[in-house]
């Protein structure tokens, strides 16, 4: 089977109904739009994507320079119906929360320091008295060991205390 599923060849445009030359063109001559309509794969989505949003003259860099030195000028533009020159707000903010939770997601989230085994762990500064768990230790020995760095007596749990 193939992988793509494409509609079967009609002899006329989709979109205006125009009939199409002899050899099939890759595009309407009336309309533009594309003459083999089929669903994009992941690959085509994603060029189609960098292609129209980072190219030099695209609306990616006049929507940014816009954001950055011309304060409320987007606004403006979008609410007098110029919309088609820039980003749209919803990409704009969408595209820059997936940036933002890729990159907080990919950066270490405090110091990076070395146990005893030689791995890396981060570090929690900010809160004392507690620290990360020992590949091999259990919670109640992190918590003793959290105690006596403290300076405390660490505290014993029984069965009677539930």
């Amino acid at each position: 089977m193939s992988r793509h599923h494409h509609a079967p060849e009609l002899p006329y445009c989709r979109n205006c109904h125009y009939t199409l030359a002899a050899p099939r063109p890759v595009y309407c001559g009336h309309c533009g739009q594309e003459t083999d309509l089929h669903p994009p794969s992941v690959r085509e989505m994603f060029t189609e994507y960098l292609g129209h949003y980072v190219a030099f003259d695209g609306p990616l860099w006049r929507t940014l320079w816009a954001l950055i030195a011309l304060p409320g000028h987007l606004t403006n533009a979008y609410f007098h119906g110029a919309r088609r020159r820039y980003v749209l707000p919803l990409r704009v903010y969408l595209s820059a929360s997936f940036l933002f939770f890729v990159g907080s997601h990919l950066l270490p989230h405090g110091p990076v320091e070395a146990d005893d085994t030689g791995q890396q762990a981060l570090a929690s500064v900010d809160q004392p008295g507690k620290r990360r768990l020992k590949h091999d230790e259990t919670p109640a020995q992190a918590a003793a060991a959290a105690a006596s760095e403290a300076g405390q007596s660490p505290v014993e749990f029984t069965t009677k205390d539930c």
